[in-house]
């Protein structure tokens, strides 16, 4: 899944149901998350990114 994020410099929260997604299967335990920030571009020097707060519910 993709997602923009829509401010800068200042803490947005984001929110997925994979449950929408068409390759979910609900018998498949889904407790690892991957992150890739700006995925397939090279990365910028000096650039950090912070995630905090991160919840994977039922």
């Amino acid at each position: 899944m993709f997602v923009d994020t829509t401010v800068s410099n200042q803490w947005e929260t984001l929110s997925f149901d994979l449950t929408t997604f068409s390759g979910f299967n609900p018998n498949n335990s889904y407790d690892t998350l991957i992150l890739f920030p700006d995925f397939g571009n090279d990365g910028i020097a000096d650039v950090t990114y912070y995630f905090d707060n991160i919840l994977l519910t039922n």
